[in-house]
């Protein structure tokens, strides 16, 4: 196995392990159920993090479109929350348009969406947000008298910028989930000072 290869497990294992994951009968917290997943510094003298650029507020009043001929579209999953790549978070579903949303990502075999982060001030949405992959789900409404639907667990698996929100409408309503026309973009990987030229591959979806 090449260094660069190595590397690559090191850094997959070393993510991993900043994930909070939690093991089968533990009980599941509050959602979203994951605690924040720790910032990860970039090397000294290089600036890799830049200040997160936010979209115009959604116009609940607005038409709702179509996404152009060939984009690629995605749920969106509004969330206080920032998740790394390979990261494996955990979320506690009960929003009625949230069951609906994993009942067609099911259904269609896709499994992700896209999580972005929400400022509290002034509810607009980050400009990029990271993908899940849904890995497993448990339905527990009957163990929940109905209160809590699904516990799911995921993979951070790529990133991608929010070209424009199909359906804003739906965030005033809050009938069914957001829609939004979404392209994938490269992140930085590399949590340590440069050693292979796999540290600063790109990260697509």
């Amino acid at each position: 196995m090449g260094r660069a290869c190595l590397y690559r497990v090191g850094l997959v294992a070393v993510l991993a392990s900043l994930s909070h994951g939690v093991e089968p009968g533990e009980e599941f917290a509050d959602y979203p159920a994951d605690d924040p997943e720790p910032t990860l510094r970039p090397p000294e003298g290089e600036e890799t993090l830049k200040p997160v650029h936010w979209l115009e507020p959604l116009d609940f009043g607005g038409a709702d479109v179509e996404a152009d001929e060939g984009a690629q579209v995605m749920p969106v999953f509004p969330l206080s929350a920032v998740y790394l790549p390979y990261a494996r978070p955990r979320l506690n579903i009960f929003e009625s348009r949230y069951r609906k949303m994993y009942d067609d990502i099911l259904f269609n075999g896709a499994r992700r969406f896209v999580v972005v982060n929400v400022d509290q001030d002034s509810g607009r949405f980050a400009s990029a947000g990271a993908v899940l992959y849904l890995e497993d789900l448990k339905e527990v409404s009957e163990q929940t008298n109905d209160q809590l639907k699904y516990v799911t667990r995921h993979k951070v698996i790529g990133r991608v910028t929010i070209e424009k929100v199909l359906n804003p409408s739906q965030a005033g309503t809050r009938e069914t989930y957001l829609q939004a026309q979404v392209k994938p973009i490269e992140v930085w990987l590399c949590p340590f000072p440069p050693i292979f030229p796999i540290c600063h591959a790109p990260f697509f979806l």
